[in-house]
Parts: structure tokens; sequence; C-alpha cells
């Protein structure tokens, strides 16, 4: 309740009780949603990133890569500064998807990416969709909204970059359609 009176809407509120409809130029249209789920309206273990919170990559089991090393520690992941950790994942073309990251930085400032990067039939790149986000220093979720480009067949998940931060977890879920 305390969360409707506040200027921008909290991401706990819009988490809970609303729904992304249409993106366009880092703007975002939502819809309420009166009977919703728990957070944005999916079923939390219906990720489609494989070891979403990152506990096979100290085995190097992890789906997991990156373009440089990783730092582990109390199942925290941080990438290098300009590091970028992926996973490519099988996607729907024209489906809408939800990135959603746990993540806190070393302080107020600092930043780091979660992109989609969009692959066709015979892993041709057809598009990105990415955003910068500002997290804090206490984890907290952040969010990247995309839809899947026409002819899209699978998408690399990826975060990291920019500065220095430690993630918990980075799921990705296929939104539900509504008509």
């Amino acid at each position: 309740p305390e969360d409707t009176t506040s200027h921008l809407l909290s991401l706990g509120f819009l988490s809970r009780h609303t729904r992304v409809v249409q993106a366009s130029n880092d703007y975002l249209l939502f819809s309420v949603i009166p009977d919703a789920r728990e957070f944005w309206n999916v079923d939390p273990d219906s990720t489609l990133v494989k070891d979403p919170e990152f506990e096979l990559i100290k085995r190097n089991k992890s789906e997991w890569t990156s373009d440089s090393r990783l730092t582990t520690s109390n199942g925290l992941v941080a990438p290098r500064r300009q590091g970028i950790v992926r996973q490519k994942i099988r996607v729907t073309a024209g489906a809408d998807y939800l990135m959603v990251a746990n993540v806190a930085c070393q302080d107020l400032w600092s930043r780091t990416i979660l992109s989609l990067r969009w692959y066709g039939e015979g892993g041709a790149e057809l598009s990105q969709n990415s955003q910068t986000v500002f997290p804090g220093e206490e984890l907290n979720d952040q969010f990247l909204w995309a839809r899947a480009p026409a002819g899209a067949t699978s998408a690399g998940v990826e975060f990291g970059g920019q500065s220095r931060c430690e993630f918990s977890r980075v799921d990705v879920f296929e939104q539900p359609r509504t008509e």
C-alpha cells in the first residue's frame, strides 16, 4: 500500500502488481494486474537459464561463460571490470522476455549492464537489447524487458562490464501472453 504513494513506483510494487506490455526507446508501458501472482506474474522456477545461482561455476560445470576471469565468493559472482558473463538460451520469435539480476555494486554510482543478444538460425546475430542499471551497494533485483525479434531462435543472456559488481542470481523468464 505505501508503494502507491511514491512518485516513482518501487521495483517491489512493479514486480508484484504489474506486467510490462510494451517497450520503446527505454520507455516501458505497464499494465496493472489485479490478481497478480508473485514476482512479475511468472513462476520463479520457470527460469530459462541453467545454474541461475552460479552453483556450478566453481567446478567449471556451469553453462555460464566469461571473456575474463570470474571471482566467486559467498555464492556471489563478480566479473572483472569490463568482463561479460554470458549463457545462451532457446527463445521464441515475437515472445516477451524478462531478465532479472540480483546484484550489488561497490558504491552508489557504480553501474552494470544487462543484455539480451538475439540470434537467428545458424547463429547469425539479429539485434541486442541492453539496459545500464545502478544497483547500489545492497543486493537487489534489476531487470531488462525485451521482445525477441522476428527470426530469433536463441538469445545470449549477458551481464557485467563497466564497474565492479557482484551477482547472486540471474534469471530469464518468458512472459505469459495477454490478449
